[in-house]
């Protein structure tokens, strides 16, 4: 039997590859899980969302009242029936990896505005966690280190791949104090396929 090669499953049935790259300016009391930093939702019934690189990052920018660490947490979810709200779309920043690709089918993309987070519509977040990074913000002195976390597509293993009603959201698992800032970056990258 031969052995399936899910790098070339993805070019023969691939309508169009797909980037984005943002910043949330997370504030303080910034909340925590359920409300989102970052979220994407996924509802063509035809095609599929297979991701292939996702790539965390998350710098301090002005002291916390208290030292914390704070572990930024990305999850898959399902039943993802009603888009979120809040936050800001960022649908228009979606670039497309070749001029004559068709436009996204990603029906729902958004950052994080405010304290208060994106508000979660109706959906089931995995238990398990399908990304996270782990930081450190300090007192007095800004901690100035860059922390990131990449996962990118192994054509060894299987993608993560996101049927209708599906996607993934960013999430605080711990609120941020009542003084201090911070910028949690999200770059992701994606295929769009008739099959897989």
């Amino acid at each position: 039997m031969s052995r399936r090669d899910p790098k070339q499953d993805i070019l023969a049935f691939d309508t169009g590859h797909y980037r984005l790259c943002l910043n949330a300016n997370l504030v303080a009391t910034q909340a925590a899980t359920p409300a989102g930093i970052f979220s994407c939702r996924w509802t063509d019934a035809t095609r599929l969302m297979v991701v292939e690189r996702v790539r965390l990052s998350w710098m301090q920018n002005t002291a916390f009242t208290a030292t914390q660490f704070t572990e930024v947490v990305l999850f898959v979810a399902r039943a993802y029936s009603v888009t979120d709200t809040n936050g800001a779309s960022v649908l228009a920043n979606v670039v497309k990896q070749r001029t004559n690709m068709a436009a996204t089918l990603l029906a729902d993309a958004r950052v994080t505005n405010a304290a208060g987070g994106i508000t979660a519509g109706t959906r089931t977040l995995d238990t398990g966690k399908w990304a996270n990074l782990l930081t450190t913000a300090t007192i007095t002195n800004v901690n100035g280190v860059l922390y990131t976390a990449t996962l990118e597509f192994d054509p060894n293993k299987h993608p993560l791949v996101l049927a209708a009603n599906e996607g993934l959201v960013l999430v605080l698992a711990q609120a941020l104090p009542a003084a201090g800032s911070a910028t949690a970056t999200i770059e992701l990258d994606w295929a769009e396929v008739d099959g897989f």
